[in-house]
């Protein structure tokens, strides 16, 4: 988060990535502590997991969709890269849409709990 936000120097060489996914990688570990520390209050926890689970999903949603193809290593041996590269995004892809899914979920919960729980 203090990249995204220039509080430290960093060389721009090593940042292969938009400064938003950047700061949502730090945010998401803020967003843990913040649940640990939170999680006994009900509302609060299930508003925290919406969005923990939202930042992952637009984390690998990028990298499914926009990340440069010289940053996937590994992959199955024998296969050609452009057929590992493809496996990686759609499993990146599938990823985000299971973080989004379990995100809704979240948020249902959120809106069905009783006023007086949180």
């Amino acid at each position: 988060m203090a990249i995204a936000c220039n509080l430290v120097p960093y060389d721009s060489a090593n940042v292969h990535a938009p400064m938003w996914v950047v700061f949502l990688c730090g945010f998401v570990f803020v967003l843990n502590g913040m649940m640990i520390l939170l999680g006994h209050h009900p509302k609060v926890n299930e508003l925290l997991a919406a969005i923990l689970l939202t930042s992952m999903g637009s984390i690998a949603a990028w990298i499914a969709l926009f990340a440069p193809s010289v940053g996937f290593s590994g992959g199955i041996p024998f296969l050609p890269d452009v057929l590992n590269i493809s496996l990686a995004r759609w499993g990146f892809g599938g990823g985000a849409l299971v973080l989004y899914g379990f995100a809704a979920y979240a948020i249902r919960r959120l809106l069905k709990m009783p006023k007086e729980a949180g």
